[in-house]
């Protein structure tokens, strides 16, 4: 397995056939996305791991080796994002389609890559890999050239099915998850919540007097403040907290590890942000106020918990309109 022969040069196409230039194309645009992406190497022989590496990380690929499938499990616990593995047949206690099975017992295949290697041995493998989970198969040697196509043609393809999920997931005009996300993801959280892992708390948000920014601004006005009140929201809450466009003008928040002083405090912190905020519509200041409701009582379903927080937040509007109220239960 030679190493390629000009370390400097990633790819070329032959002059003849111009259709192959997309293909360098291909390869420009995944450039800058590899320094975001880890691939995991495993293969009991060192020079094959060098190889290997040497192409990745020409390619702004992060590497990452194991010399056995037992070491491959352990780099995978701490490095969960891992989206592409290269995995030998051939190693000693687990061979590579025992250690796909079990990587596909966390990851499916759109989560996580793998590419079957082997040199020889049955003519069945290339299936067996290919049955038993692996995206794809390269028998050895394989030269520089093909090693690219299908590590690129692999990490495109996970590309793809990100882009379409995210898509199906995200709300098309504030670009915050949607109603449908928020309802997958949220059950996830309310079961780790009832298994005692973190604490949980879910807030509604509404735009106060909306239909009236429509009425007198027209829904192009509306839409700009859905898209800039976002915005607020996305700067004032946490990473690990879950922001969605539930519907309308209305958000809904699930937040993490929470007290009652906490979220009261969160939550105002975001309500006075938005009303200190100019916003600005064709070109024309407005103010924006919103009211919030927040339920911190870890009720009996996720969809109870929703329900406190619509209950808080009428509460909210009924008092006045631009106020949080935070009930325990």
């Amino acid at each position: 397995m030679p190493l390629p022969e000009n370390p400097w040069i990633l790819d070329s196409v032959p002059k003849s056939n111009i259709h192959e230039v997309d293909h360098i194309v291909r390869l420009i645009n995944r450039l800058e996305k590899n320094r975001q992406v880890k691939v995991l190497v495993v293969d009991d022989a060192a020079y094959s791991r060098f190889y290997m590496r040497n192409l990745l990380e020409k390619h702004k690929l992060t590497v990452y080796e194991a010399a056995d499938a037992y070491c491959a499990l352990e780099i995978l616990a701490g490095e969960p994002d891992i989206r592409l593995a290269i995995i030998d047949y051939f190693m000693p206690a687990m061979d590579g389609l025992a250690l796909t099975a079990r990587l596909r017992e966390t990851y499916s295949r759109d989560e996580l890559a793998v590419i079957g290697i082997s040199a020889g041995g049955s003519e069945h493998i290339p299936e067996r890999f290919l049955r038993g989970g692996a995206n794809d198969f390269l028998a050895k040697p394989f030269g520089s050239g093909e090693f690219t196509c299908r590590v690129i043609n692999n990490l495109d393809r996970l590309d793809t099915i990100l882009e379409i999920r995210e898509a199906a997931y995200r709300d098309y005009l504030t670009g915050l998850y949607n109603r449908r996300y928020f309802m997958e993801a949220g059950h996830k959280l309310f079961a780790n919540a009832q298994r005692g892992n973190l604490n949980i708390c879910i807030a509604m948000i509404d735009v106060d007097y909306f239909k009236s920014i429509n009425d007198n601004f027209g829904h192009d006005a509306g839409d700009q403040v859905l898209r800039q009140v976002s915005a607020c929201l996305q700067r004032n809450l946490r990473k690990a907290d879950l922001v969605a466009r539930y519907g309308g003008e209305e958000f809904c928040v699930a937040a993490l590890n929470l007290n009652y002083r906490e979220a009261l405090r969160v939550f105002e912190k975001v309500r006075a942000t938005i009303e200190e905020t100019v916003f600005y519509v064709n070109h024309k200041p407005l103010h924006v106020r919103v009211s919030i409701g927040v339920s911190t009582h870890l009720a009996h379903s996720l969809d109870d918990m929703i329900r406190e927080a619509d209950r808080s937040l009428y509460q909210a509007k009924h008092k006045g309109r631009n106020q949080v109220v935070v009930n325990l239960k």
